[in-house]
């Protein structure tokens, strides 16, 4: 079912149809499969299949983190770090970020680097995690939300 969803979504040896895959995906999600939960909240946070909707977003992606997901795990950070569907909170967003760094999720180190927590992702590459130490360099404001989901959005079109 999941692997259906993906052939839809990218055209993976079907015709493209979104919202079939949104649909599998969603039935897969339900029966637990966590690799549904990440892109079915993709769909919904890009609004793609389905209508586009944060608070659907971080039902799934908040399932798949408590399963493991790095990604998930990056998605929630950045939903902290935008305020999308949560209250904005950078401490929220470096503890999701460390979360899937310590997994190896490498865009998550950036966004620690990106929010100014460069001694912080420098000691998880190094196997020590820390508190985060915000560095001189921190900028006031997150990233541009455009350039965030379109980091998103490229990043899980290759996940699969």
């Amino acid at each position: 079912m999941f692997d259906m969803s993906i052939c839809y979504r990218h055209g993976y040896g079907a015709r493209i149809e979104i919202e079939s895959a949104a649909k599998l995906l969603a039935h897969a999600a339900e029966l637990g499969h966590t690799k549904a939960m990440v892109e079915l909240g993709l769909c919904a946070w890009f609004g793609e299949g389905m209508a586009q909707d944060d608070q659907v977003a971080l039902k799934w992606w908040k399932q798949a983190a408590a399963e493991g997901s790095a990604v998930a795990q990056y998605s929630l950070g950045v939903m902290h770090e935008l305020g999308r569907a949560v209250q904005r909170q950078d401490q929220r967003a470096v503890e999701h970020y460390c979360a899937a760094a310590e997994q190896g999720y490498h865009p998550a180190l950036q966004a620690l680097q990106d929010l100014g927590v460069a001694d912080m992702s420098q000691g998880i590459l190094a196997g020590n995690s820390a508190e985060p130490q915000h560095s001189s360099t921190r900028h006031p404001h997150p990233r541009p939300e455009p350039l965030l989901s379109q980091l998103l959005h490229s990043l899980y079109s290759c996940l699969y």
